[in-house]
């Protein structure tokens, strides 16, 4: 499951996957966008937490598979800036 809170990202993605390979489905999830210098620290949190939002319902009934998640990351850096914002594009 892609998770992503953009919905141009979602009709992107469905110019590249072919239907009937995969279903893309579009969740609701507040994702926090925790503060970290590595963007990999960000990625990896924001998948542990869409991966435990998406499979609370296997928590219940363990005889269900567990979906997989795959998450996205901006981390747009400008030299002028020293690389700013990178990680820290979105603040809330």
């Amino acid at each position: 499951m892609f998770v992503t809170g953009n919905k141009n990202k979602v009709s992107e993605l469905g110019e590249h996957v072919k239907t009937r390979l995969a279903k893309i489905t579009i969740l609701d999830l507040d994702l926090p966008e925790i503060q970290d210098s590595e963007i990999l620290n960000i990625v990896e949190e924001k998948c542990k937490v869409a991966f435990r939002q998406i499979n609370k319902s296997t928590e219940l009934d363990p005889s269900q598979p567990k979906r997989s998640v795959l998450v996205e990351d901006t981390c747009l850096q400008f030299k002028a800036l020293n690389g700013m914002p990178g990680p820290y594009i979105k603040c809330k």
